[in-house]
């Protein structure tokens, strides 16, 4: 039974994973074409999520340096050899789920499907 849990929760951890590396990945898109102010709300939201998701200072640093090393890429990518329209980045990125997160006054934070976050 422990070793159940176990893959559970490692799975659970890679899904996460990508989903950070997603995020960061629209969010070097978002740099490179200049939508900056909203970049800022997202990144906040991104930061909190990935702070009340983590179990621990550590996780929260290596989920951190996820999103941050795939901002990164997708960003010098885009700026490289762009393969999709600045209109089109934007117009995707502001359509995004993130922006429908709420967040309490107590930290925690509720998803647009209504999965609830605690702060830790």
């Amino acid at each position: 039974m422990v070793v159940f849990y176990s893959f559970n929760v490692r799975a659970d951890e890679a899904l996460f994973a990508e989903e950070i590396e997603t995020y960061g990945a629209l969010g070097g898109l978002a740099y490179a074409c200049g939508i900056e102010g909203e970049l800022k709300t997202y990144e906040m939201i991104v930061t909190d999520l990935i702070h009340n998701r983590t179990l621990n200072d550590n996780e929260e640093y290596r989920f951190r340096e996820i999103y941050v090393k795939s901002k990164k890429r997708f960003f010098e990518a885009h700026l490289k050899s762009p393969q999709v329209s600045c209109v089109e980045v934007r117009n995707n990125f502001l359509n995004q789920n993130i922006f429908r997160f709420k967040k309490n006054p107590d930290g925690s934070m509720v998803a647009p499907n209504g999965d609830f976050f605690k702060a830790r």
